[in-house]
């Protein structure tokens, strides 16, 4: 049986909820701000790193509330608790009964020399020093065609065509007159010229054999292959005129065959001459064999690749391969130079960095930051720096390690105040910073006061907000103008222009809750075209980076850009308890650029 509260009591509790609720929100408002000044203080006192006993206390109820000695919660009063030192350490401790739990598993980073085959495809074409091509030494007619097709094999001797050639009529005619007049020494070295012309000419010995024989000029001339395989080329036809220096045929001898593989940039180190493949075909036929004879020192600028080049003996005929067979290739890779090797599973990838976690024994771990090689087939990748010989690297359950480790890192950042309120260093002005064109730099800040201007009206909450996106949207089109006038392809090697111009274009400045959330992206998107191209001279003082990890669902949109040291969160606006809310704030390099007209 369920017992109920009677109506009365139960109306009499409801209100008395209602009115706690009323009041903690009251509360939570006149102190937020107190609350929210009393952090900012200790963050940004030069002496907060550590408290008097070296040890920081925190409220159980409200966790954002850590000071650097004992007292009594601001916002409820309650009093602060002892923070665990171990929080502060880069290790990470946890119960061997616990580790056993989560099913950490651990492996032992080896020294090897990394192998690696390439699996790729391959197309056949003809090897090009087994080509052949039929030249006309003299001009005419074609009056017959005996191979009329591409892709018919000839043999040597066989007859490829019949063509009518008056050089050839006129050259036999002498020949025939100079051996009417061989008697003396003169007229034999007449004959011996007119033999010898007639050869240049391209008459083999069997038409020479036949003109002496018959002693008849002929005005036309067969002409024969001196070598066997198959036609790639033909050029003629019945009536073709064929100039001296044409090529009427070209024929490809496929005893022996090139395929040139596909090699992605990645690949390349594993691909040397002479390495072995093995050569997979699609239909019935048995894998061959063949070595890699070249790997071409170009990259294709439209598809970043390599082409290396195997040379495959053929078969019979049956078991041809032809040119523009498709292939499956392994390519057995060279070995590399030893290095120290962990299994690939044992790195978390968090964008730039690479992260493993060594195991120090007894529960404890380290999170390492790696600098990665080359993959290898069994599923190792060599570490350049970050992990020795020996160590224990975790394979499994490190993503629960990598969670306790961000809640440490973000702690710490709190204890040391490079959490809001921090101002960083500011980058010094470097060579190294990607400069705009020298036409684009009044653009560049024109673009920035402009978007200044609409982050200004967002934290005020009111003014033309419509007129200054429309402002901002012009001169972003400006500068994406004046850089593509000076380089056609500057927006290829800088696509973070052009995504800006297309999130300033879908801003929404109806209102200013409509127009926030693109703001964001609008605000990521340019701090990382400041880190490339840095802060335009010209501006009445320095801007930096500012985020607001409260904002929307996605806090990493909740990204702004500002001059000033206050926060001046433009995603809650002055009027709201929230204007001064920033996790991160950094610096913004200056750019190294000449003067920037007024």
């Amino acid at each position: 049986m369920t017992a109920t509260i009677p109506r009365g009591p139960r109306l009499r509790l409801i209100v008395l909820c209602g009115v706690i609720g009323l009041v903690t929100l009251i509360v939570g408002l006149a102190l937020g701000p107190r609350v929210h000044t009393v952090l900012a203080d200790y963050r940004a006192s030069s002496d907060a790193d550590l408290g008097a006993d070296g040890t920081w206390y925190i409220s159980q109820m409200h966790p954002w509330i850590i000071q650097p000695e004992p007292g009594q919660c601001p916002v409820c009063g309650m009093d602060l608790t002892p923070v665990d030192p171990d929080l502060f350490e880069a290790e990470i401790a946890i119960d061997p009964v616990v580790v056993q739990n989560m099913g950490v598993r651990v492996a032992r980073a080896e020294t090897g020399a990394l192998s690696r085959s390439v699996r790729t495809l391959g197309t056949v074409t003809v090897d090009e020093a087994r080509v052949s091509d039929v030249v006309q030494r003299f001009g005419g007619w074609v009056e017959e065609v005996f191979v009329e097709a591409q892709w018919d094999r000839v043999v040597p001797g066989q007859k490829l065509m019949r063509v009518y050639a008056p050089a050839v009529l006129a050259a036999e005619q002498e020949y025939l007159a100079a051996q009417a007049h061989a008697d003396d020494a003169m007229g034999a070295r007449v004959l011996k010229a007119a033999r010898q012309r007639l050869e240049l000419l391209g008459l083999d010995a069997a038409e020479l054999k036949r003109l002496d024989a018959e002693g008849v000029a002929s005005d036309t001339l067969v002409v024969r292959s001196a070598v066997s395989g198959y036609v790639w080329e033909k050029n003629v036809n019945r009536g073709s005129q064929i100039m001296p220096q044409s090529v009427a045929y070209r024929i490809a001898n496929l005893d022996q065959v090139w395929i040139e593989a596909t090699i992605y940039q990645q690949q390349a180190p594993f691909v040397a001459v002479g390495s072995p493949v093995r050569i997979q075909f699609e239909d019935s036929r048995a894998e061959r064999t063949g070595t890699v004879a070249a790997v071409y020192p170009q990259v294709d600028a439209g598809t970043r690749e390599l082409t290396a080049r195997i040379v495959l003996e053929n078969g019979a005929a049956s078991e041809l391969v032809v040119p523009g067979q498709f292939v499956t290739l392994a390519i057995a890779g060279a070995q590399r130079a030893p290095a120290v090797l962990i299994p690939r599973e044992a790195v978390i990838g968090t964008g730039e960095r690479r992260i493993t976690f060594v195991s120090l024994g007894r529960g404890k771990f380290e999170p390492r930051e790696v600098e990665l090689g080359a993959l290898g087939d069994d599923g190792r990748v060599e570490v350049l720096a970050g992990v020795e010989d020996g160590e224990l690297v975790v394979t499994s359950g490190q993503f629960l390690l990598d969670s306790e480790s961000r809640m440490r890192e973000a702690l710490a950042k709190v204890m040391r105040g490079t959490a809001a309120g921090t101002v960083l260093p500011e980058a010094p002005a470097s060579a190294s910073i990607d400069g705009l064109p020298a036409s684009a730099a009044d653009a560049w800040r024109r673009l920035i006061e402009s978007y200044l201007v609409v982050q200004d009206l967002l934290y005020r909450g009111e003014g033309p907000l419509a007129q200054a996106s429309n402002d901002l949207l012009g001169r972003t089109r400006g500068l994406v103008a004046e850089t593509t006038a000076a380089d056609e392809h500057f927006l290829h090697r800088y696509p973070l222009l052009g995504q800006l111009r297309d999130e300033v274009t879908a801003l929404d400045a109806s209102s200013p809750e409509a127009l926030r959330p693109g703001f964001g992206a609008v605000g990521i998107t340019l701090s990382s075209l400041l880190q490339r191209f840095g802060q335009p001279a010209g501006l009445s003082e320095p801007i930096a980076g500012w985020r607001c990890g409260m904002f929307s669902d996605a806090p990493d949109k909740g990204v702004w850009i500002q001059a000033g040291a206050e926060a001046r969160n433009p995603f809650y606006g002055a009027s709201s308890g929230m204007h001064e809310c920033a996790v991160d704030q950094w610096s913004l390099p200056a750019a190294a650029t000449a003067e920037v007209a007024p």
